[in-house]
This record gives structure tokens, sequence and C-alpha cells, in this order.
């Protein structure tokens, strides 16, 4: 027997939920809890998001960015180009068409799609070797939260007011003062939700 331990959870208002486990188990659930679809040993997929009750978004290790539209039958590949040394933490999916990735280490880059297929226009990159993106999320389709690491003692916190067409760093002053040592949980992205 396996122990199974889950490093995301996450439940829409529609039902449709989706639950990421540390051994690369990925499951995708209806709106009664039944199992509609699972991949085993899914190791690449760090973060999931579930727009619809039929349609996801997932992202991962080496560029990976996988889209379902059909409640878990199938999944295309939308990566993005180039990208295999990017490990995207989070993912955050409007609809399915729109969509926003977003890279955890250096370079912090953020990358979005309006029509559903790859995943390419780049809308954020930060070039500090210290930069390490924890979780995004919104609160509707235009206003969103980012936020990384400490740097020089404060969280870095982005925000948007556009939908993730640019985002811009929270002034110092206003970013929080964080104690030694103190970070974000980055495993999946789910350590923020916007409420």
């Amino acid at each position: 027997m396996v122990e199974l331990s889950f490093m995301d959870f996450e439940v829409r208002n529609n039902g449709a939920a989706g639950i990421l486990g540390r051994h690369g188990v990925f499951l995708i659930l209806d709106y009664y809890y039944r199992l509609i679809f699972e991949i085993i040993n899914s190791s690449q997929v760090k973060r999931s998001h579930a727009s619809t009750a039929s349609q996801t978004l997932q992202s991962g290790s080496n560029g990976t960015v996988l889209r379902n539209v059909n409640g878990g039958k199938t999944f295309n590949d939308v990566s993005v180009a180039n990208a295999t040394e990017r490990d995207f933490r989070d993912v955050h999916a409007f609809d399915a068409n729109r969509a926003i990735v977003m890279n955890a280490g250096s370079p912090g880059v953020f990358f979005r799609t309006l029509d559903g297929g790859k995943i390419g226009s780049h809308v954020y990159n930060d070039l500090r070797e210290d930069i390490f993106f924890d979780a995004l999320d919104f609160w509707d389709n235009r206003h969103g939260v980012a936020f990384g690491d400490p740097i020089e003692g404060r969280l870095v916190v982005l925000l948007t007011d556009n939908g993730g067409q640019s985002w811009k760093e929270l002034h110092r002053e206003l970013q929080p003062n964080m104690l030694p040592g103190e970070a974000g949980f980055a495993a999946s992205g789910g350590c923020i939700t916007a409420v």
C-alpha cells in the first residue's frame, strides 16, 4: 500500500475538483467526487486549475502546460515553446481560452494565452537572481495577485488590474516585512486564495 500525501486540492464553484499527489498521481473528480481521470507518474505536473467542471489546465516542471476541455478524457500539450528549463508552479485558467502560467525561479516570468492554444505571450519578467515566485490568484477576470519569497526581508507582491496583461510590483514600503527564514510554501501555488 502506498500512502499518498496531496500537494494540491481545489474545488471550484461548479463542483470540479483536482487533486495532485506527491507521488505523481493526478486525479480529476466530477461534481459528485467520482473519479473521471487519473494520471499515474505525472511528476511533471505541479498545479491544476479548473475553470469549469470539464476545463482544466495543469502546469509543472520542464515547461509543462497541459490543457483539457472534455472532462479529463484527453489532454493537449500547450507548453511554452523553448521553456524546458522553466518550472511552472502555478496556473490560472479564466476560461477555456484565457490563462496565465507562472515560473517559480529566476528569471521570474509569466506567460499568457488568449486563444486556448500554445501558451506564449510573455507578460512579466523579473531578472533578479533571488526571485522565486510562490503563487498567483485572481479575484475576478481583471484583478489578480502574485507573490514570491522575500528579497531583502520584504515579501515580493505583484498586482494586475487588466487580467494579467501586465503586472506591477507593490511599492517596496508597502511590501510586508518578513521574519528571517520566513517564505511561502511553493510546491504547487496553492498557498494563496483571492477571496
